[in-house]
This record gives C-alpha cells, sequence and structure tokens, in this order.
C-alpha cells in the first residue's frame, strides 16, 4: 500500500513540475548559456512570455543564422524576434 501510495504522489509532483514550465529568466539563461557554447559573441536574448528577441550587433550574416538557430532550439522558446546587425565592411 505505501509503495502505491508512493509511486502515485511521485508521479504527481513530476506531473506538477512538468505542467509548472520553465520561466522567462530560465529560458534566458538557457539562450545565453547555448549561445555561449556556440561561441556566439555580441548578442543579447531577452525572454518574454516565451518569446526570444535578439539584439546586438554580429560580424556577419552566418553569425546571425547561427544565433538565430541556436536560440530556436532551446526548449521552451515559442519564437524569435532576431533584431541583430551586421557590422558594415
Amino acid at each position: 500500500m505505501k509503495v502505491k501510495v508512493f509511486t502515485i504522489l511521485t508521479l504527481a509532483c513530476a506531473l506538477f513540475m512538468m505542467a509548472c514550465g520553465k520561466s522567462d529568466a530560465d529560458l534566458q539563461k538557457a539562450a545565453t548559456d547555448k549561445l555561449a557554447a556556440e561561441k556566439v559573441v555580441g548578442v543579447i536574448v531577452v525572454v518574454k512570455g516565451g518569446v526570444a528577441t535578439l539584439t546586438g550587433e554580429v560580424a556577419d550574416v552566418t553569425v546571425k543564422g547561427k544565433a538565430n538557430a541556436a536560440v530556436k532550439s532551446v526548449e521552451g522558446i515559442t519564437s524569435v524576434t532576431d533584431s541583430t546587425t551586421t557590422k558594415p565592411l
């Protein structure tokens, strides 16, 4: 009997945690960490309501695309608004 109650409580806690999702601050940190892992510099990420906005200046369109793809890959980010600019030649 105790095992069943413990199992049910464990499952209930797990479901509750999954339903809560990640906060915008958690998503922002995950996106920033992902950019660092991809060695993308010059990009600032702000997350509100699951939407990530990228700002800053990057070297070229390749880096711009890499930043966009990296942030989109973060679980919980619903969309990305890319407002980064490229450095003039």
